[in-house]
C-alpha cells in the first residue's frame, strides 16, 4: 500500500496561535519554573520571541511551550521522513512504566537498554528498521510515570511472532513493560502516525495543569534524553540507492 506524501510540505502543523495567548502561557510557565526555584530558566522562557530589534529570540528549552511547539513540528517531520519510506510496516505501543514518580530517568535507561537488547532477539529478526517516540506521561495515581512509545517498525513482508516479542519484553523489563499491536486504523497514514508519536503534550504539558512537584520531576527526569526513536534502514532505501517517494504505515534514536 503506497500513501505518497513529501515529508516537508505535507506535514499539517497547528494554526499559529494569538501573540496575546502565547505570551499569557510563556508567563504562566516561568511561574511554574520560578516556584520550583529555576530562577534563570523561568526568565529565559519569559523573554523567548520576546520582540527584539532584528529578529525573535529563542530560548531553546524543552519547558519552554513555544519552543516545546517548535521542536515537536521537527520530531514530526523525522519520523514522517522515517515512516513513509517503510514498505510493510506496522504501529505498536510499548511500555517500561518507572517504580516511581523520582526515578523517571532510570526508567528512560531502562527503555533504551532493553530495546537494544530486544533488536538482537531471534524473534525480532526480520524488522529492519523502526522509528517513534517515548512519552513521560504521569500515571493516574501520580506515583509514578507512564513511560510509552508509539513505533513503526517495518517488516520486510515477514510476519512477526508478536506473542514472543511480547513475552521477551516483558522479561527485559523485569515484567513492567508490554508489547502491544495498534489496532487505531487512523495510524495507517504515515501523516498521522507522525503527528501522533511527536506530540508534545506529555514531555511538556500545558501550563497549570500538572503538579508543581510533578513537573520539576518531569523536567529533571527528561533532561539531556532523546525522545525520538529511530534504528536501521527501512526495507524499501535499502534496496535501492534511490528512497521512494513514501509508503504506507499500519501502526525517540538509540
Amino acid at each position: 500500500m503506497r500513501h505518497l506524501l513529501h515529508p516537508r510540505r505535507d506535514i499539517e502543523t497547528s494554526p499559529p496561535r494569538a501573540p496575546s495567548f502565547v505570551a499569557d502561557e510563556q508567563e504562566a510557565r516561568a511561574i511554574e519554573l520560578e516556584t520550583i526555584g529555576w530562577t534563570n530558566k523561568a526568565h529565559r522562557v519569559r523573554t523567548c520571541a520576546a520582540p527584539g530589534p532584528l529578529h525573535a529570540c529563542r530560548c531553546k528549552q524543552r519547558v519552554c511551550p513555544l519552543c516545546a511547539l517548535n521542536t515537536s513540528e521537527r520530531y514530526a517531520q523525522r519520523l514522517l521522513h522515517r515512516s513513509s519510506r517503510m514498505t510493510d510496516p506496522m504501529v505498536v505501543l510499548v511500555t517500561c512504566p518507572s517504580t516511581g514518580i523520582c526515578r523517571l530517568d532510570r526508567a528512560f535507561s531502562s527503555f533504551r537498554r532493553a530495546l537494544v537488547l530486544l533488536r538482537r532477539r531471534k524473534c525480532f529478526r526480520s524488522v529492519t528498521s523502526g522509528a517513534g517516540a517515548l512519552e513521560p506521561r504521569l500515571s493516574s495515581d501520580g506515583m509514578r510515570w507512564s513511560l510509552h512509545a508509539h513505533l513503526a517498525v517495518d517488516r520486510a513482508g515477514a510476519e512477526l511472532d508478536n506473542d514472543a516479542i511480547a513475552d521477551a519484553w516483558r522479561k527485559l523489563t523485569r515484567g513492567r513493560g508490554a508489547w502491544l499491536v495498534e489496532q487505531d486504523d487512523r495510524l495507517r497514514s504515515p501523516q498521522r502516525f507522525a503527528l501522533y508519536a511527536s506530540k508534545r503534550d506529555s514531555w511538556c504539558p500545558d501550563p497549570e495543569t500538572m503538579s508543581v512537584g510533578a513537573l520539576e520531576q518531569l523536567f529533571a527526569g527528561t533532561k539531556g534524553r532523546q525522545l525520538v526513536i529511530d534504528w536501521g534502514q527501512p526495507h524499501a532505501q535499502r534496496a535501492s540507492e534511490q528512497p521512494i517517494a513514501g509508503a504506507g504505515i499500519a501502526s525517540h534514536r538509540l
